[in-house]
């Protein structure tokens, strides 16, 4: 903006140091100058425009700059607004799942609450039977002992009569007290105490569990139950679709290895999938989708994706593997399912619909790859 001021003011405006009018524009130092300056030793040797062609050139750039500034302006603005519907679209989903998460535990309350006042019902149940029982062998025990404290006091009473005659009259007359006795040895007494057996079975000492187990079946959605399929000449498939296995086979004491590979039926074209693979004891497999997979080999987990492997640590030995996939965001999450730990999160490039993905490498311990199902 200076140098604007100085070219429109080139008329009124003169060189400090030589009183001359500014005709010059000195591109090397950016700043206007009269002809004796261009000749002095302070600017040998820089280039020099007439004040009219340096604006117009100025003008130019400047021009350009506009263009350039105006376009990244704009550019920016349009991201910004893009960020902001980002930000709204996050914000909205996340009231979105917080309403679903809200549901969803309300869902497991009230079932939780129900079995709760089920199970609490069933043990007034049996606490009132088991008590019903006890109170009718204390109403039997209580006659018995009614009959034979009062039997003890009319003994007492006739023993305290120092009559002779009186006193058999009293043990040997009437409702006497041989007949009674007589009576009472007949009939033996059977006073057995009803003993406590109140129990609510494994619901006594294994109520979580087995609640636990009661809402597997109205969870939704539960992990996908996949069915397996493979091409692999040496693959065994189980009868219900669950497992793979070689059928490599030891030989004598040695074996030959024999890869197989298997893919689920079901192809994941789009929504959010989670499955579990129960691994046991195989100590060479890779679970995930093809090309985007983990692994596990001579004791070591890797991650592999878009060709590109990554050494994973993990402490322990994972026994069941739980894989969730996000078709929309192209993720796929690995799990330790039995500790719900995630693992590692991959993003993968496939455009194509994928399948669940199983491979065992080396058969020789002839464990199986298992889906769990639940």
């Amino acid at each position: 903006m200076t140098s604007f001021y100085l070219v429109s003011k080139v008329n009124e405006s003169l060189c400090s140091e030589h009183e001359e009018k500014l005709k010059l524009f000195c591109v090397t130092d950016q700043q206007l100058v009269c002809i004796i300056c261009r000749d002095g030793e302070k600017h040998e040797g820089h280039k020099f425009k007439p004040v009219k062609e340096a604006a117009e050139s100025m003008k130019k750039d400047y021009q350009a700059f506009l263009q350039t500034i105006s376009a990244e302006i704009s550019a920016a603005e349009e991201r910004a607004k893009t960020q902001n519907e980002e930000m709204t679209k996050t914000k909205e989903k996340s009231q979105k799942l917080m309403s679903q998460i809200s549901s969803q535990f309300q869902e497991m309350h009230e079932f939780l609450q129900k079995r709760e006042a089920e199970i609490k019902n069933e043990l007034r149940l049996k606490e009132n039977e088991e008590v019903e029982k006890m109170n009718q062998s204390a109403s039997e025990i209580e006659k018995v002992l009614s009959t034979k404290t009062e039997i003890k006091e009319k003994i007492e009473s006739a023993l305290e009569v120092t009559n002779t005659e009186r006193f058999l009259k009293l043990c040997t007359e009437g409702e006497s007290l041989l007949k009674t006795k007589d009576s009472i040895k007949k009939k033996k007494s059977n006073l057995p105490v009803v003993n406590s057996c109140l129990s609510l079975g494994p619901y006594e000492s294994h109520l979580q569990f087995f609640v636990w187990k009661e809402m597997l079946q109205v969870i939704k959605p539960k992990p996908e139950q996949l069915s397996l399929t493979s091409q692999s000449a040496d693959a065994i498939i189980s009868q219900d679709g669950r497992s793979l296995r070689s059928s490599a086979y030891p030989l004598q004491h040695s074996y030959s290895p024999r890869p197989v590979t298997a893919l689920s039926k079901d192809l994941f074209t789009s929504g959010q999938h989670y499955w579990e693979v129960d691994v046991g004891q195989n100590n060479s497999w890779q679970l995930g989708l093809q090309g985007n997979f983990m692994k596990y080999t001579g004791g070591k987990y890797t991650i592999s994706t878009n060709n590109v492997e990554k050494n994973i640590k993990l402490t322990g030995q994972i026994k069941k593997l739980g894989s969730y996939l996000n078709c929309f965001t192209k993720k796929l999450s690995f799990y330790d399912a039995n500790h719900v730990k995630l693992i590692e999160t991959i993003t993968y490039q496939s455009s194509k619909p994928g399948a669940a993905y199983f491979h065992i490498e080396d058969t020789g311990d002839q464990f199986p790859l298992t889906v769990c199902w639940y």
